[in-house]
């Protein structure tokens, strides 16, 4: 039996090396993109504020474009870990859970909602879509949690409708203030999705949405 060659030192500290420089210039772009539109900012300003060599950035992501993108993608995983719920409560309460973690994030992190997650469409269909990828991942949870079928074409065109009122509801608020308390905010977000699920079923008279609409108004906070 052949003993196995040790790992180079050199290549391994290359690598973390390479690694490091990419980390420095992924957090310098979301930085800069959350700050200013994506015109505005230059690669020589990301590569300056990350302290790394210019042409690394072209190494790692070909071109600015390609650093936009992948700050695009960052921004959305950090958005979907903090959708984190108990995966013990009962759906209601899991839907509302994960709103109030969706808000407290965007809110805490207001310039890079603005300009990087809700401002997806700066380089065209690519990032839009990355990002539609993400949010359909989210319905598809929802959707089995409430046991409703998540590819029935009236339910996805309403999840649609949901998420184009969640997104300017957020951009409005982050753009004007927040008034509002958010449980008030997910409470009324999930009046919404049910406005929405019934509409689904205006659309298509036997698609059963009740049991779904009825485990959302179920854990409806009572009113104080």
């Amino acid at each position: 039996m052949e003993t196995p060659e040790p790992p180079n030192p050199r290549i391994s500290r290359r690598q973390a090396s390479a690694e490091e420089s990419r980390r420095k210039l992924l957090e310098a772009a979301l930085s800069h993109f959350s700050r200013r539109s994506y015109d505005e900012v230059t690669a020589a300003e990301i590569t300056d504020t990350a302290g790394v060599a210019a042409g690394l950035l072209f190494h790692h992501f070909q071109n600015k474009r390609g650093i936009y993108l992948e700050a695009l993608a960052e921004a959305t995983r950090r958005l979907e870990a903090a959708h984190d719920t108990d995966h013990e409560a009962e759906p209601g309460v899991q839907v509302r859970q994960m709103l109030h973690h969706h808000f407290t994030y965007l809110i805490e992190n207001r310039e890079l909602a603005l300009n990087v997650i809700l401002a997806r469409n700066a380089v065209g269909h690519e990032a839009s879509d990355a990002f539609e990828l993400t949010r359909w991942d989210t319905i598809t949870w929802a959707c089995r949690l409430l046991d409703l079928d998540p590819d029935h074409p009236a339910l996805r065109l309403m999840w649609r409708t949901f998420g184009g009122a969640s997104d300017q509801l957020t951009v409005t608020l982050l753009q004007t203030g927040r008034p509002y308390a958010i449980d008030s905010l997910v409470e009324a977000l999930v009046e919404i999705l049910a406005g929405a699920l019934r509409g689904a079923a205006v659309l298509d008279p036997e698609l059963e949405v009740g049991k779904a609409v009825d485990e959302l108004r179920r854990h409806k906070p009572s009113a104080r």
